[in-house]
């Protein structure tokens, strides 16, 4: 497209649209693949490593249990840059079709499996983390009101009445819930 340096009626730049075929390059998606030197092959490469964390977008297949590796950016990119932009990104970087315009980046672990005896070539598989954080904060949300409930309750005349009485606090509110231990249940 030809872009004129304005157009006089509000000091916008104009764009001539014959061009309309090309299709237009986001500044911002550059300045990220520039930042995870996407185009230097084996720099890009050497930062995929077995058992670190990553934030990406996994491939998953409907039919399939396991989650591969797509694509990933590192952290500071991803705060440095809007999240509209970082999934753009990261949807036109993975090497599947499988990646929605839905999918959110996630905290993956990467797992490589090597392929029968070469060293050089691995199954890139992850697990995801996110799904672990969303479950810890929503019980960390519900302990917290079990918590606040307790608190209040020690507040109560009768509550301060019975530990007048016995040096004790009545038994429904005696135990103040935490965290740890909070997830005993899920294994």
């Amino acid at each position: 497209m030809t872009q004129y340096p304005y157009n006089n009626q509000n000091n916008e730049l104009y764009e001539d649209a014959s061009n309309s075929d090309v299709e237009d390059e986001d500044p911002i998606i550059d300045n990220i693949i520039e930042d995870e030197q996407i185009m230097e092959d084996e720099i890009y490469e050497s930062k995929i490593v077995n058992n670190k964390t990553y934030i990406g977008v996994p491939i998953i297949e409907s039919g399939d249990a396991i989650a591969l590796f797509g694509s990933h950016i590192s952290a500071q990119s991803f705060y440095k840059y809007p999240i509209e932009k970082v999934c753009k990104f990261l949807r036109e970087m993975s090497c599947s079709g499988h990646v929605s315009n839905k999918d959110s980046p996630e905290i993956m672990q990467l797992i490589q499996i090597p392929i029968s005896n070469n060293p050089v070539c691995a199954f890139n598989s992850i697990v995801i983390k996110t799904i672990w954080l969303r479950i810890v904060q929503r019980r960390w949300k519900k302990l917290m009101q079990q918590r606040n409930r307790v608190i209040q309750g020690r507040t109560t005349l009768r509550n301060i009445r019975h530990i007048e009485m016995t040096g004790r606090h009545l038994p429904e509110y005696s135990v103040l819930p935490r965290l740890q231990g909070c997830l005993y249940d899920l294994a």
